[in-house]
């Protein structure tokens, strides 16, 4: 629900800030889009990491997790900040 919002807001923000005014040529639309990609992804990337973990809970036992916002607590306390950029270079 709030991927999509993010992505999209990123990308047009970002696009509208790096693309050049006037004509624009394949190349400086390409290079806009590619860098407003990669700055959605990583806005996007620790909302995927959370929902990864809450997903894999098994069902029948007792969850690890309360919600969201706890497994965020508990992944930035046990395993720090890079826990939440798992998999980006994948998505890249």
């Amino acid at each position: 629900c709030v991927r999509f919002p993010i992505g999209v807001g990123a990308l047009f923000s970002v696009n509208e800030v790096l693309r050049p005014q006037g004509a624009v040529g394949w190349l400086e639309r390409g290079v806009a889009s590619g860098l407003a990609g990669a700055v959605s992804t990583s806005l996007i990337m620790p909302l995927d990491v959370v929902q990864s973990k809450l997903m894999s809970q098994r069902a029948g036992r007792p969850h690890q997790y309360k919600g969201a916002w706890d497994c965020a607590r508990q992944l930035l306390a046990e395993e720090g900040p890079r826990a939440f950029s798992a998999g980006y270079s994948v998505a890249l």
